[in-house]
């Protein structure tokens, strides 16, 4: 239920933030008959995984963003590069995009499901499919400076049928496939004790996986990022992959229309809700230790309450600092285009495999997922690293997909860049910090985060 006042009431648990890790620790809490308050400071649900329209979007960028955990948005029209729009002129250079806001279901940190996962397994425990739909991220491409936009083989069908594989290479991977296709770990003897990384140990016997067909399998497939993958998580993660598929289709992952992160913290929030979880959003609680050192007492504009635990966003602790390691930072991007590149009615998974083994993550989003108006489609592309360090490569993967339309009149209406950080809270007795990767875009890692701060609260 939702609240406007409160008069001192006590309850269990109070959790800060209403994104998915937050939705999920909430639910789980009330289902298990703890009674539990749950505030966010803003109008709306989903936090950092929000879906937001254009002047929301804008207004995010403006002012209402964290800076520490964002400290830079750069904002762009009618071109992935060259000058930013000055904050002050945002809302008027795209008034254009403003006149059809609600058609806009845009993402921050855009997350997928894969279809045998632990996510899907707590989506449909839950039953949350009353309050969400799904769509199959039908393609996974790579691309890259050198290379044509190429579709990764996702069956034995699709293997003989790839016209970009030599009869070789086709060979090769289907020995690869039969090798970590199935358990048998008896196949994979070698690779606990390995200290090669998973691209090393895919170029030796019995594969010697090399060239296009080695970056489509360590990128596309075990999507590593900056950072090299040992062979133990390279054919584990090729494992998750190829296990996936053949659940809903031959697709692996799926995705949420209307934004995903958002859609699944609505879900679990109604969830909260109704086993009794009162809600109360747009307020910015001050919160003190108890005087008798036994909880917390929290004033809100309208009442007060007393809590004996927390469970916040970090966000939401003003003594956060963001994290001095590089490593936890990620370059993102989002451009949204005036026409469908690769379909308009197409979800796709994208590798942009540039120089120096560094690879862009994409999503290629259309009105298939309500993401966008009929017509048009958005970008979103992402790197390990900081904006300073990646934004010259972000560009340049949108641009390769943007450029692969048809009709080749396939602009920018609006580009973002930002970069998120992982803020470090202090240490207090009593507060649970919710911890997700920002790096990894697989919604496992809210299930972990959220299962995590579970164990944790006393």
């Amino acid at each position: 239920m939702t609240s406007d006042s409160l008069e001192n009431e006590n309850f269990d648990v109070l959790v800060l933030g209403t994104g998915p890790v937050e939705a999920l620790v909430a639910s789980e809490l009330s289902d298990q008959g703890r009674k539990v308050l749950h505030i966010d400071r803003a109008p709306h649900y989903g936090g950092h995984h929000t879906s937001l329209t254009v002047s929301a979007l804008l207004d995010w960028a403006a002012s209402t963003r964290d800076r520490r955990q964002v400290p830079c948005v750069e904002i762009h029209t009618a071109t992935t590069t060259g000058e930013p729009v000055a904050a002050e002129q945002l809302q008027q250079t795209f008034a254009d995009l403003i006149q059809n806001d609600r058609a806009y279901a845009i993402e921050l940190a855009p997350r997928l499901v894969r279809c045998r996962s632990k996510a899907i397994d707590t989506l449909l425990d839950a039953g949350v499919g009353d309050y969400m739909q799904f769509c199959g991220v039908d393609r996974n491409y790579t691309l890259g400076r050198d290379q044509p936009l190429q579709r990764v083989p996702e069956s034995k069908e699709d293997v003989f049928a790839a016209t970009w594989l030599s009869f070789v290479e086709k060979r090769k991977l289907m020995r690869l496939l039969d090798a970590l296709g199935g358990d048998d770990e008896e196949k994979l003897a070698d690779v606990g004790d390995s200290d090669k990384s998973f691209a090393e140990w895919l170029s030796e016997r019995p594969f010697a996986l090399s060239g296009r067909l080695l970056d489509a399998v360590v990128y596309a497939v075990a999507r590593q990022g900056r950072h090299p993958l040992t062979a133990r998580e390279g054919c584990d993660a090729v494992r998750r992959y190829i296990g996936a598929m053949g659940r809903y289709g031959r697709m692996a992952y799926l995705c949420a229309l209307y934004g995903g992160g958002s859609e699944v913290a609505q879900a679990f929030c109604r969830l909260c809700a109704v086993s009794g979880g009162t809600y109360i959003l747009n307020e910015c609680p001050a919160i003190v230790s108890s005087p008798n050192g036994e909880g917390f007492d929290v004033s809100l504009r309208n009442g007060s309450a007393h809590v004996r635990s927390i469970v916040m966003d970090p966000t939401y602790a003003p003594e956060a600092t963001a994290s001095q390691d590089s490593n936890t930072s990620v370059a993102r991007a989002l451009c949204i285009l005036d026409a469908a590149p690769l379909g308009d009615d197409s979800t796709a998974l994208l590798t942009f495999i540039a120089d120096g083994n560094a690879a862009v993550s994409l999503l290629y989003m259309t009105h298939a997922t309500k993401a966008v108006p009929k017509g048009q489609s958005i970008v979103y592309a992402w790197i390990e690293g900081t904006l300073v360090d990646s934004k010259s490569l972000l560009a340049e993967a949108i641009d390769a997909i943007a450029s692969k339309s048809d009709s080749n009149v396939c602009h920018p209406l609006l580009t973002a860049y930002f970069e998120t950080c992982e803020l470090v809270p202090p240490i207090e007795s009593g507060v649970v910090y919710t911890k997700v990767s920002m790096v990894d875009a697989d919604f496992d890692a809210i299930i972990d985060a959220a299962q995590k701060a579970l164990s944790a609260i006393p």
